[in-house]
């Protein structure tokens, strides 16, 4: 395994084979294109990591929703659902 900038290509036995290694290449910033019987089937590469939006409950309680509408709270399923 490499960590040069190419994808390494690899075959669906090696890929098997050495599954955990490859993981923990991947999770170094390398990748993979695997190859069946010589030709390109799939690259293995890292997931970009998820940006994660935490909210307290101090934020829920200042979410306020901004409206001129007076009957919200007594047609709230019609507004969501549409007319029942």
């Amino acid at each position: 395994m490499n960590t040069k900038a190419t994808p390494t290509q690899i075959g669906m036995r090696e890929l098997v084979r050495n599954a955990k290694k490859i993981k923990e290449a991947v999770a170094r910033g390398e990748e993979f294109h695997v190859l069946d019987h010589s030709v390109p089937v799939f690259k293995v590469s890292a997931i970009p990591p998820q940006k994660v939006i935490k909210y307290t409950f101090e934020d829920l309680m200042n979410f306020r929703v901004k409206t001129d509408r007076t009957d919200l709270s007594m047609n709230v399923d019609k507004i969501v659902y549409g007319e029942i």
